[in-house]
């Protein structure tokens, strides 16, 4: 198995400009507890609050973390953006500008690697020469906007830069927030509120919307299995439209920099169980940017036992040149293999969940 390279690896550093503020964390953990609080109340209690006795106040209590969340993420940005509108205007230079990729990795997921605009620039405050790196209030600078923010930020380049008066250190290139913030945060709240309100109804009503229609007993294997199938289809669907989408992008030379296998624990049935996958890293240019990149199939993540993780390792050798195939409107979102015939094991699942959820039914006893 190939050896980790030590060096042009993603790093693993924080970026401090994304850390939460303190008071949003504590107002998140108070979001939670709340939720554990109202479980627990008596029924008359519960009753006695607005929407109590219906299946809205679940629905609510359910989501209601998730919205506090996004509440308070929107509230940073808002607050940060108001304070900045006050900050002092002087000119200042681009002293560096290139592209950071880091490495993060979530519990019991595989790791990923991002690419982030790292832009160094100058600027005086009282013939004191200052320097800054944050780019944004809003942050909305990376991800499919990172090659239009290098571009708005070539090294040398003359520019604006606001800075806090009571702290210099504290400033930015850019104090407007993205456009359209407001939608997109009530967008992601109404859908994780129809989710809620979904889940909720699969587990308190859809069993008994069954009742009487399919054989006694079986109501529950019937909606899962039919619901998990309809899940994989969407999942199978997703799949071969990125799929498709990546048959016409372009195609650029990268180079292996890491072959290796990396190991991740998952809880499972209050079970840990360990798995493996592929750890492949490469670079590779896109309009003389350099990027970082790690997923080897297009919108699959592949994981499973050691050896078969090492196989496809053992396929992209440690400085080995291979075709990185990237999305031009997204140059992050790249991949070695575009292997869009492997969803169709999703549809086979999908047709097995629907077999089970038939027979489940009784159709055929019929």
């Amino acid at each position: 198995m190939a050896r980790k390279a030590t060096t042009s690896r993603a790093t693993t550093e924080k970026d401090p400009n994304f850390e939460p503020p303190q008071w949003a964390i504590i107002l998140v953990v108070a979001a939670v507890a709340v939720v554990v609080v109202f479980s627990y109340l008596p029924d008359s209690w519960r009753e006695s609050l607005p929407y109590g006795d219906s299946d809205y106040f679940y629905v609510a209590l359910i989501a209601f973390p998730m919205v506090v969340m996004i509440a308070a993420v929107v509230a940073n940005k808002l607050l940060l953006a108001r304070r900045a509108s006050t900050w002092v205007a002087v000119p200042g230079r681009i002293t560096s500008s290139e592209i950071v990729a880091r490495a993060h990795q979530f519990a019991g997921e595989t790791s990923e690697i991002r690419n982030f605009p790292s832009i160094g620039y100058s600027f005086k405050v009282d013939g004191v020469a200052c320097k800054g790196t944050r780019i944004s209030i809003g942050d909305d600078t990376a991800g499919a906007n990172t090659d239009a923010t290098m571009k708005r930020y070539p090294q040398g380049a003359d520019v604006t830069v606001y800075y806090d008066p009571a702290n210099p250190k504290n400033c930015v290139l850019e104090r407007d927030m993205p456009k359209d913030l407001t939608k997109g945060c009530l967008a992601i709240i109404g859908i994780a509120v129809a989710a809620c309100a979904l889940l909720y109804w699969i587990v308190t009503s859809g069993v008994e919307v069954l009742a009487g229609m399919v054989e006694p007993g079986q109501e529950g294997v019937v909606l899962f299995a039919g619901l998990f199938g309809v899940a994989l289809v969407l999942v199978f669907l997703s799949i071969r439209s990125n799929s498709r989408a990546a048959d016409a992008w372009p195609v650029v030379p990268g180079k292996i920099i890491v072959s290796d296998v990396e190991k991740f624990q998952d809880m499972n049935e209050r079970r840990t169980r360990t798995y493996y996958a592929p750890f492949v890293e490469y670079v590779y240019k896109v309009d003389g940017l350099e990027y970082h990149g790690k997923k080897i199939r297009v919108a699959v993540t592949t994981s499973g036992d050691q050896s078969a993780a090492e196989k496809i390792a053992a396929r992209y050798p440690l400085g080995s040149i291979v075709d990185v195939h990237y999305d031009p409107a997204n140059p992050e979102n790249a991949a070695l293999e575009n292997t869009g015939n492997m969803a169709y094991v999703l549809l086979i699942a999908a047709a097995f969940c629907f077999v089970v959820a038939i027979y489940a039914s009784g159709v055929f006893k019929a």
